[in-house]
């Protein structure tokens, strides 16, 4: 009877870590649908390949969080990284910041880009142009990746 008391104490102690963890998760939810927020100045576009674009800033100190919610689940991490690269865009977000911005992928149809500054008019204008690329060269290349892995002949 004592092996098994002990052994449903271990248990106790190691599940409380995964309600830690559950609460913490929450938390970061519940800031992210804030910053999400239609109280936030949501800001509403229809583009020609995104669809509509639901777009958010989340003010910091020394930067400024975008989310980014479209229509077409297109959004993936890996693909915004590379094209970022391959585009040409990298150097757009370096003219703008000094640096490269970072960008947050949550679902298919959600991100979260990051930029390095408060300043709002470099922030709207970098975002702006942000946008304008995902719904172009973004849109075109990722369908093209996709399409590649789904060309099967048989």
């Amino acid at each position: 009877m004592y092996a098994l008391v002990i052994k449903l104490d271990k248990i106790d102690a190691n599940t409380q870590t995964i309600k830690d963890m559950s609460q913490t998760l929450n938390r970061i939810d519940e800031r992210t649908l804030a910053v999400k927020g239609e109280n936030h100045g949501t800001t509403r576009l229809q583009l020609p390949n995104l669809g509509e674009v639901r777009l958010s800033a989340g003010l910091g100190e020394n930067s400024t969080a975008y989310s980014i919610e479209i229509t077409v689940p297109i959004l993936r991490l890996d693909l915004i990284n590379g094209f970022t690269k391959s585009t040409g865009f990298s150097e757009v977000e370096r003219k703008f910041f000094g640096k490269e911005t970072t960008a947050n992928v949550i679902l298919p149809t959600r991100m979260i880009w990051t930029v390095p500054s408060s300043d709002p008019k470099v922030c709207t204008e970098f975002i702006a142009l942000a946008v304008k690329w995902l719904d172009s060269q973004y849109f075109e290349l990722a369908n093209g990746a996709v399409r590649s892995f789904e060309d099967i002949k048989l």
